[in-house]
Formats: structure tokens, sequence, C-alpha cells
């Protein structure tokens, strides 16, 4: 129960721990294996790709006070969560599509200020759920579902870069933030 007195459903609760799971990986984007790719497929050199790599941060630096200022501002917190993953998604799939030095990199930031969408949307999402009681088990069950999220699409991302498609794992990032807009679209709003 939480402290306005209400029980979260069963299903909500089910759709927030598999959000989680599908947002292990569309938080951090495609991560590490974005290098990987720049230097065996696209041939960069280490220069460009730290500048690559760095662009996601610096955007996820930029935005993070004001994504945590949005979330804290708005009251139907799901779709906010749906746009960022739309917003990774499209990022991976210029990712895929460019070898553009600057587009990479705008890609990357964009990516780096959708990411920081998630974080404190999950938490708002947690606390209007199960209350302030509840709030630090929540948590730990949220990042228990995140790490899990995390093993299973490094394993995923490991056999589809190396045995499908190289780029498989941009296409894995997008199946990913769809299945995170299916779970957070399935928490009930009320």
């Amino acid at each position: 129960m939480t402290s306005e007195g209400k029980t979260p459903s069963r299903a909500s609760l089910r759709a927030l721990d598999w959000l989680n799971f599908t947002l292990a990986d569309v938080r951090t984007g495609v991560g590490p294996f974005l290098a990987i790719y720049l230097v065996s497929v696209l041939h960069w050199d280490p220069a460009r790709i730290g500048f690559a790599m760095s662009a996601m941060t610096v955007g996820s630096l930029i935005a993070q006070t004001p994504a945590g200022a949005l979330i804290d501002r708005i009251f139907h917190k799901r779709y906010i969560v749906v746009a960022a993953a739309i917003a990774v998604s499209l990022s991976c799939l210029v990712l895929a599509a460019t070898t553009d030095f600057y587009v990479i990199v705008g890609a990357q930031a964009i990516a780096g200020v959708a990411a920081d969408i998630f974080l404190p949307a999950v938490a708002a999402l947690s606390l209007g759920l199960v209350g302030r009681r509840q709030f630090a088990q929540r948590t730990g069950r949220n990042e228990a579902f995140n790490h899990a999220g995390n093993v299973f699409a490094a394993i995923l991302a490991g056999v589809i870069g190396s045995y499908v498609l190289q780029k498989g794992v941009f296409y894995l990032t997008i199946f990913l933030a769809i299945g995170s807009i299916v779970a957070v679209l399935l928490i009930r709003e009320n």
C-alpha cells in the first residue's frame, strides 16, 4: 500500500520490472560497442573515436539537471520515457546509417540527453507506485532488473555483433527501446 493508501496493481509493478530490464541497454546507448564499430568498420583514428564517445557524456552532463527538473514538473511521466526511448532509437538508426563524423557526434549527444530522462523518470514512477515507505525496496528491485537486463543485452549484443551483423547492436538497442515503450505504457497512469 502506498503512502496515499492505494495498493499498486501487480500488472503495473511487473511492467516496471520489465521497464528496468529493457532500459538497461537503452540508458547507455550502444556504449563500448560504438568504439569497436568505429575502429573496425569505419576505421576511425583514436582521437575521432574519443570525441564521438565523449559526445554522449557531454550531452548527458548538460541535460542532467534540466531532465530532473522536467520530470519533477510534468504529470505524464510515462510519455517522457516514450519520447526519450524514441530519441535513443532514432540516434541508433542514424549511427547505423551514416559514416559522417559530425552526424555521429550529434546522434551521440542526443542519446546522452535522452538517457538523462530515464533514471529520474523511473524513480518518479516507482515512488508513485509504491510510495515512500517501500521506495528503497523498490529501488533495489529496479536495480536487480536493470543489472539482469545489462547481462542479457551484453550477451545478445556479443552474439549478434559477432555472428549475425555488426550493425545489429544498433538494432538491438532499438528493439529494447520499443520494449521499454511497451512496458512503460503498461504502467497504469493512475
